[in-house]
């Protein structure tokens, strides 16, 4: 009888610390996030909800799907990110992974559009009340986004006209939840705001609707461009000439961790295998200078966090995006900081971590050079 007790002793003990376990990761990527977070009383599901550049965020955990749990028997919860528009998009519509049924439950009502894309279609299902107004909505960087939301999918996952949904594989990690939701924002920020030309309607009989072909944009590349000096750094003293002639450039690592072609959740994986803790001297032109107490990234040490510009990078939406960093100096050095603002500055540091949204290196330990 006591070993009975014993043995349900111990797994009870097990299963506790599963559970804490798994709160504390979610509690961290929550802190990270900027969100709330709700562990669902004892022994309960975790929850992440609040608010994120003007879109409501939920992560929960939710029974796993069929396919999925006959794949992998001993798997019980999937996590869900759910991202709620502020306001329904400007068309009604309803995008789904091509060559399935994810979705069709909310999709009723609605038929499918075929855009004339092989290279969207082939890869995502649109449905809507008009053809006409499916067209117009899908401009080429919407169709870019989506395509790449649903080119990478692993499990069920949908947009409609008020939410994005996407069911991953088993309960994610504090890493894999962060670059979850900081993904599905960004798709849901293109959706929201994008405004370029819309695909071209050969096919469509309205007249109003009929727009000039336009040009394949070619597949982007992972090149990078310093941005433009606007003010030439003080010249070296001699003792320092030899260190600060010739900076270590940024932009291999921004082409490595900044490719189009990974998700942010494989720059996080590049950046701890090649790149945290190591010692960079780097050039940028110093866009803001600000007091901080807290980064996520850079941790609670108070300072002076400086944002520098060190190059353009072509996104996989086909545009150009900033690539910058951001480092912490010492309290001590705010005046030289405001003093050259603007200016093309040189600075060292150590790296500290990197956020794939924003494109942003975090550098610790920040030094002026020169």
């Amino acid at each position: 009888m006591e070993i009975i007790v014993i043995m349900f002793a111990a797994a009870a003990a097990v299963l506790i610390g599963v559970h804490v376990a798994r709160h504390r990761r979610w509690q961290r990527a929550a802190l990270r996030l900027g969100l709330r977070f709700d562990q669902g009383g004892f022994l309960g599901k975790p929850l992440i909800a609040g608010t994120m550049d003007g879109f409501k965020v939920l992560v929960t955990l939710v029974p796993a799907a069929r396919a999925g749990a006959h794949e992998y028997p001993h798997r019980s919860h999937d996590t869900l990110v759910r991202i709620t528009f502020p306001s329904p998009l400007q068309a009604d519509v309803h995008f789904s992974p091509a060559r399935s049924r994810e979705g069709t439950k909310a999709a009723v009502g609605l038929r499918v559009i075929a855009t004339g894309e092989d290279a969207f279609d082939d890869v995502v299902l649109s449905r809507g009340r008009s053809e006409v107004g499916v067209r117009r909505f899908l401009t080429r960087t919407r169709r870019r986004a989506l395509v790449r939301f649903f080119g990478e999918c692993r499990g069920p996952r949908y947009i409609d006209a008020n939410v994005i949904v996407s069911q991953e594989r088993d309960c994610l990690r504090e890493e894999a939840i962060v670059a979850a939701v900081r993904d599905l924002t960004q798709v849901a920020r293109c959706l929201v705001h994008s405004r370029e030309e819309a695909a071209p309607e050969r096919t469509d009989p309205d007249p109003e609707g009929a727009a000039a072909a336009e040009t394949p944009a070619p597949a982007p590349a992972a090149t990078v461009r310093e941005p433009a000096a606007e003010e030439t750094a003080p010249a070296a003293a001699p003792e320092e000439a030899v260190s600060a002639a010739a900076p270590e450039a940024a932009e291999p690592a921004c082409a490595a961790l900044f490719d189009p072609k990974l998700s942010t959740y494989d720059t996080r994986r590049v950046f701890e295998r090649d790149y945290r803790g190591k010692e960079i001297a780097w050039q940028g032109t110093l866009a803001a200078v600000e007091r901080s107490s807290y980064d996520p990234e850079l941790g609670e040490e108070s300072g002076i966090k400086a944002t520098f510009e060190i190059g353009v990078i072509a996104s996989a939406l086909g545009d150009s995006e900033r690539v910058q960093a951001a480092v912490r100096f010492a309290p001590e050095e705010a005046a030289a900081l405001e003093s050259r603002r603007g200016a093309r500055v040189t600075f060292r540091g150590t790296l500290a971590g990197v956020d794939g949204v924003s494109r942003t290196v975090y550098v610790g330990d920040g030094r002026l050079s020169g």
